[in-house]
């Protein structure tokens, strides 16, 4: 993904109040779940669309979009559906992680953008 579209990610998880720590230990895990869902050049509405679906889940608990899309555990649920603000970022970290983490990167790896 483009700096422009990182920024875009960053600015959609800053409009659910997520603390600039937690933006910053989202941002990459996000980015994988989108280039996971739409490859290496999804488009602002991919972006935007995909970054609100992780926001909503870690701004309001809801879990069940969450548990539709991604392989969830019970206990990752309750801690979504149950947990402060910051448990549902652990949380939500944890289910990007173990769903996408690190495809975008393995991505660019093997077929590097080329803006030409």
């Amino acid at each position: 993904m483009t700096h422009e579209q990182t920024c875009l990610v960053i600015s959609q998880l800053a409009a659910y109040h997520i603390s600039i720590g937690n933006i910053n230990r989202l941002t990459p895990l996000v980015k994988d779940y989108i280039v996971g869902k739409h490859g290496n050049n999804p488009t602002a509405f991919d972006i935007i669309s995909r970054t609100n679906d992780i926001g909503k889940a870690v701004a309001t608990g809801l879990h069940q979009f969450i548990s539709s899309q991604f392989v969830v555990t019970d206990s990752q649920k309750l801690g979504l559906h149950n947990g402060t603000p910051e448990v549902r970022v652990k949380t939500m970290i944890k289910i990007l992680d173990d769903n996408y983490g690190g495809l975008e990167q393995t991505l660019l790896s093997r077929y590097p953008l080329n803006y030409d």
